[in-house]
C-alpha cells in the first residue's frame, strides 16, 4: 500500500550518473512525499557512463507513496546549463509552482513547507 502524499507541491529533480548522491536526496524528497514528482535525467557521455546511470535509476523506482510521477530520461548529453534549461522548461509545462533539486541539494525537511509557504504567498 502506497502512503498519501504530504507535501502539496511538485518536486523536480536533476541527475546524471552519481547514485550515492542522489540517494541522499531521494530519501528526504521520500521523506517529504511530495503530491507530484518530476524525475530528470541528462543522457551519457558515453559508455562509461551507463553504470551510473542505471544505478541512478533503480535508486528513483522506490516511490513509496501515492503520487504524479512525470520522468524525463535524455538518450544524449546535454550538459549542465542546457539540461538545466530543458528539465524546467519540461517541469513548468505541466506545474505552475515546482520546488527544483539537484543530485547534490540535500534538502532538511522543512525545507519542503517553506518552500511551499513561500510559493503561495508569493504566487
Amino acid at each position: 500500500m502506497k502512503h498519501p502524499f504530504k507535501t502539496d507541491v511538485a518536486v523536480l529533480i536533476l541527475f546524471f550518473n552519481r547514485p550515492d548522491h542522489l540517494r541522499e536526496v531521494f530519501d528526504e524528497v521520500r521523506r517529504a512525499r511530495p503530491s507530484r514528482l518530476f524525475l530528470y535525467q541528462d543522457g551519457p557521455r558515453g559508455p562509461h557512463d551507463m553504470e551510473g546511470i542505471t544505478a541512478c535509476r533503480r535508486v528513483v523506482e522506490n516511490i513509496d507513496w501515492q503520487c504524479d510521477v512525470q520522468r524525463l530520461y535524455q538518450e544524449k548529453n546535454y550538459g549542465c546549463d542546457p539540461s538545466e534549461f530543458i528539465s524546467q522548461k519540461w517541469a513548468f509545462s505541466m506545474a505552475d509552482k515546482c520546488i527544483v533539486l539537484e543530485d547534490d541539494d540535500v534538502p532538511s525537511q522543512s525545507f519542503f513547507p517553506f518552500c511551499k509557504e513561500l510559493l503561495d504567498r508569493y504566487e
